[in-house]
C-alpha cells in the first residue's frame, strides 16, 4: 500500500487529522510543500494521471517539462487544502470566517424570495478546496436558514466515508450518489430546496456516465445534475473556490442558468453543455488548483 492509498483509508485520514491539529499552519504548509515536491518528481500512476489531465487543459503533451511545476502545485494545493480543512474542524467560527471569504452574492443565490417556488442546484468544479467553502457557509449566521443536500462521490472507500461524516454539518445533508439520493434531491428541488454537486469528476466505472466534449476531447462525465434541473425546473448556479495569494480561500459565485430559458429539443443536453463551457473557463484560469486525480479522458492513465 502506497501513501496515497493509505491516506484514503479511515486510519490514514484520522492520522492526517491528528497531525493537522498539532502542527502550526505556517510550518505545516512548509513541510507539505517539501513533501509534495518529492512526490511530484516520482513517475507514479498519480503523477501520470495529473500530467495527462493537465496536458489536455493546457493543450500540450504529458511529457512537456512545463507540467512539472503544475503537478507540484496541484499536489501542494490538495495537501494544504486538506490540512486547512482538518484544522478548521477544530477552529472557531471567527477563525474560519477569516480563512474563507464568502461574498454577499452567495446569500442572494439562496434567497428563496428571488426564486419563488423553485429549487436551485449549485454546481462547481474541483478547483481548490470545496470542503472549506462548505465550512465557511455553515459558519455564517444565516446558514441555519438553509437545508442543503450534497450529492457526493458514489461507492466511497472507508477514508472517504469518514470524510463524508466530517463534511456533514448542521444544515448540510450529505448523500453519496445513488438512485435514492437522486429521488430525494428531486423532491427537495420541487419543494424549493438546495442541492449541491460537482461536475468534473468521472463517475466510477460501474456507474452510468455520458460522453461530452470537454476541453475539445471526449470525456466520460455525469450529466445527472442537468437532467435533474430540467425535470424539476430548478435553477442552476455555478460556484467555485480559489486559493488567494495571501493563503486564504475565496468562494466565487458565477453564472446562473435557467433551464426554462433554454430553447431546443434536448434542454438537458444544452444545459450540460453550457455548464461544462463555464467550468472549462474556470479550470483554464486556475489549472494549478484543479485537484483532479482521476482520469477525465479515456486515454489518461488511471491512478490507483
Amino acid at each position: 500500500m502506497n501513501l496515497q492509498q493509505f491516506l484514503v483509508t479511515g486510519t490514514g485520514t484520522r492520522l492526517a487529522m491528528r497531525l493537522s491539529a498539532l502542527v502550526p499552519r505556517r510550518f505545516g504548509h512548509t513541510v507539505l510543500r517539501g513533501v509534495t515536491r518529492r512526490i511530484a518528481r516520482r513517475n507514479s500512476s498519480l503523477t501520470r494521471t495529473i500530467r495527462a489531465n493537465l496536458a489536455v487543459v493546457l493543450d500540450t503533451t504529458p511529457d512537456d517539462p512545463r507540467l512539472d511545476s503544475y503537478v507540484h502545485e496541484v499536489l501542494f494545493h490538495s495537501a494544504s487544502g486538506s490540512y486547512d480543512f482538518f484544522r478548521a474542524l477544530g477552529g472557531t467560527i471567527e477563525e474560519n470566517r477569516r480563512l474563507v471569504e464568502m461574498p454577499q452574492t452567495i446569500w442572494e443565490v439562496h434567497d428563496t424570495a428571488k426564486r419563488p417556488g423553485r429549487g436551485i442546484i449549485v454546481v462547481g468544479p474541483h478547483v481548490s478546496t470545496l470542503d472549506l467553502a462548505g465550512m465557511g457557509f455553515a459558519a455564517c449566521p444565516r446558514s441555519d436558514a438553509y437545508d442543503i443536500q450534497v450529492l457526493s462521490y458514489a461507492l466511497p472507500p472507508s477514508g472517504y466515508e469518514l470524510m463524508n461524516d466530517l463534511r456533514t454539518t448542521e444544515g448540510l445533508i450529505l448523500t453519496p450518489s445513488s438512485g435514492d439520493a437522486m429521488r430525494e434531491a428531486a423532491q427537495r428541488l420541487r419543494n424549493g430546496g438546495v442541492v449541491f454537486t460537482s461536475v468534473d469528476r468521472p463517475p466510477p466505472r460501474r456507474k452510468r456516465a455520458q460522453t461530452a466534449r470537454f476541453f475539445g476531447k471526449d470525456a466520460r462525465l455525469w450529466d445527472g445534475f442537468a437532467r435533474l434541473a430540467v425535470s424539476t425546473d430548478a435553477l442552476l448556479q455555478i460556484v467555485w473556490v480559489e486559493r488567494t495569494p495571501d493563503g486564504r480561500y475565496r468562494l466565487n459565485v458565477g453564472r446562473q442558468i435557467d433551464p426554462l430559458k433554454i430553447e431546443g429539443d434536448d434542454v438537458a443536453a444544452a444545459l450540460w453543455r453550457e455548464t461544462l463551457d463555464e467550468v472549462e473557463n474556470i479550470i483554464r484560469a486556475h489549472p494549478e488548483q484543479w485537484l483532479m486525480f482521476f482520469p477525465v479522458w479515456p486515454d489518461a492513465e488511471e491512478a490507483e
